[in-house]
């Protein structure tokens, strides 16, 4: 079965995807994916007025959320409004813990009921300040054209390549169970520094974008994307 990579764009299902096929006009053989890094926002009216102009523009069939908010207290999780306006069903796991009681986490919003959850652990590095535990969030949705694995995915951003390959495995070794179409998406947090240490970039010799793409593709994944 054919598998795909995505960052946001429309997915033909059963077939190769062009990167040019607007998600504005989907079909039943079509799947449309976005991703958002939330950056620990909070406040619904600051985005949700986004993500339901996106949905209407480009009909998202889902949504991976990184870095989403939970803040202490009795108060609704920015990604349980986002799911009722949408309403869509919501996936949530929490990946940290604030010192003043809040939270974040990975989130999957979708049109289709999520089913056979899978937390993914990443491989952990120190990087001795701002520490992250890093995971995938998987889910199976019922598509008109059969099931689909979707995988929501944010790596580490100041690791040199082969570290981060070493995360993105995981979420291939988990993608790979799947006996037929899938999707990952997220925040990889590519980039082109190579790190002396945690806190010590050298703004040359590292292409990680590459080095990711040529992973996916190592294992018959397609990228189709719109940024």
């Amino acid at each position: 079965m054919p598998a795909a990579l995505l960052t946001w764009g429309a997915i033909g299902l059963g077939r190769t995807a062009s990167a040019s096929r607007r998600a504005a006009e989907p079909s039943r053989s079509s799947l449309t994916v976005a991703s958002l890094n939330m950056a620990r926002q909070s406040e619904l009216q600051r985005v949700s007025r986004e993500v339901l102009s996106l949905r209407a523009r480009r009909q998202v069939d889902v949504l991976f959320l990184q870095e989403v908010q939970r803040d202490a207290g009795e108060a609704p999780m920015i990604a349980d409004e986002l799911a009722e306006a949408l309403q869509f069903s919501c996936l949530f796991e929490t990946t940290d813990y604030w010192n003043d009681g809040g939270s974040q986490g990975l989130a999957i919003l979708s049109r289709y009921p999520l089913k056979n959850v899978e937390v993914i652990p990443l491989k952990h590095f120190d990087l001795v300040f701002k520490q992250r535990h890093r995971i995938g969030l998987a889910a199976t949705i019922q598509t008109p054209r059969g099931p689909v694995r979707i995988i929501n995915a944010h790596l580490d951003s100041r690791i040199n390549t082969s570290h981060r390959l070493e995360q993105l495995a995981a979420i291939l070794d988990s993608a790979a169970r799947f006996d037929g179409m899938r999707v990952i998406g997220g925040d990889f947090n590519t980039n082109d520094f190579r790190w002396l240490t945690p806190w010590l970039p050298i703004p040359f010799g590292a292409r990680q974008e590459d080095a990711v793409r040529e992973a996916f593709q190592a294992r018959g994944y397609e990228t189709p994307r719109e940024c």
